[in-house]
Formats: C-alpha cells, structure tokens, sequence
C-alpha cells in the first residue's frame, strides 16, 4: 500500500517500505567441495580427452589394414563354442580392481610419475594401461600459487639451483645421482648473488617447495629441455 511521508521538505509517495537491514552474500563454497563437484571434474578431464583424440588421429588401427587367417580362425572357434565361453568365471572384483591401476604414467610413482588420471575420479579411465598419466594414489595436488610462480620466474638462475637442489637432493632419487652432480657443478660455475626476497617470502617458498614431487621441481629447474630428458631416463630406470 503507498504511504505518503515527506522528503526533503517535498511530498512523496513511496510504493512499498524496505524493511530490515541489507542481506549479505553467501561466501564461497569450500574449495574441497567445489573441486568434487561433476562440472569441474568434467572440464578438468578435457586436457585428457584432447590427447586421446590426437593419439587416435595419428594411430592407424591395425584391423583397418589387415586381418590375419589366424585370427579369423580364432574367431571362428569362438563362435563354434559359445557355451564354453558363457562358462568361463568372471575375474574377482580385486583383480579388476588392480587392472585399473595399471598405466604407462605410472613410472617412478610417486616422484617421477605424470600427473594423476582425472578420469578415475569420475569412474574409469578409457585409455587403460596406455594412459600416459599416473593411476596409482596420490594426496592433495600440490603446486605453486600464481605470485609464488611469478617471484621464482624473476629469480637469477644461481638463486633458483640454490634453493632447488637441497629439496631434489632429499628425494633420493634412485639414479639420479649424477643430474644432481651437474646441476651442482653449473650452480659453483654461475657468480654468487645474494638473495632478493625477504625472509618470510623465502621461507614460504621453501615451504612450497618441500610439497613438490622431484617432476615438479625439475620442470622448475633452467635446464629446459634436458631436464625433460633426463626424467624419461629415470623412469625407464624405475619402470
């Protein structure tokens, strides 16, 4: 109903009277909950997705070339018994359930191994064990924050080997023994520089650090594409 009051010494009509004080917006959800919920899941497994189109673009299937006589004989048995196929038990649930942890990615788990595989936490992986990420369990994904990654970036590269190698070193990483000794040698060939960030800043970016897989901190290295090479090598050496 309209009310007349006065305003300013004029007289208004006002359509309706707001009544109480101004209601406040909901703060944002957790980020352990939004980070389970099925969009997110589902655009976190695009980058997979977008590497199994290109691997089966470039990959020619073999029966689309050829199909043996050997393998048309087997077909051929297999239709000419299928009771005893029906028969055959099924796999125990624990076996199944071991398959699915096998992958190519898995190689050097829990330091070397590639990143984990998103489809698993949706349900199950289509790629199986030619999924070139990890399958096994891994904690919480730990990485740098956009500010950590922009103050290493800017960083001389002496001060970046100085505070990476102590954390690669504590790895123990089975062969990684001689990279270690080289990136040591090129850190006593580089000019010393004294540290340009503030103590509590170092030792936030320790902290962070200490968090990262022996991947991480490699790929953090200057070594580029060497540092990508010598990863191949020790996980072959793990596989």
């Amino acid at each position: 109903m309209a009310q007349l009051c006065y305003e300013n010494t004029f007289i208004t009509v006002k359509d309706c009277i707001r009544a109480g004080r101004r209601s406040r917006s909901m703060d944002l959800p957790r980020v352990s909950t939004w980070r389970n919920c099925p969009e997110v899941l589902y655009v976190a497994t695009l980058e997979q997705r977008a590497w199994q189109t290109r691997v089966a673009g470039a990959r020619v299937p073999a029966q689309a070339v050829a199909v043996p006589a050997a393998a048309e004989a087997t077909r051929a048995d297999e239709a000419a018994a299928p009771e005893a196929a029906s028969e055959a038990s099924p796999a125990p649930a624990a076996v199944l359930a071991l398959d699915k942890t096998k992958s190519s990615g898995n190689a050097g788990h829990p330091e070397l191994c590639f990143k984990p595989c998103l489809f698993l936490r949706i349900g199950e992986c289509p790629n199986g064990e030619e999924c070139k990420f990890c399958h096994l369990p891994h904690p919480s994904p730990a990485k740098l924050d956009k500010r950590m990654r922009e103050t290493f970036r800017g960083l001389p590269q002496a001060e970046v080997l100085a505070l990476l190698l102590p954390h690669l070193r504590a790895k123990n990483v089975t062969g990684a023994g001689r990279l270690l000794a080289e990136m040591e040698a090129r850190l006593a060939s580089l000019p010393h520089a004294s540290c340009s960030m503030l103590p509590p800043r170092i030792v936030q970016l320790k902290r962070a650090l200490g968090r990262l897989s022996f991947r991480q901190l490699m790929l953090l290295s200057p070594e580029g594409t060497h540092a990508q090479a010598e990863l191949e090598h020790l996980r072959r050496l793990t596989a």
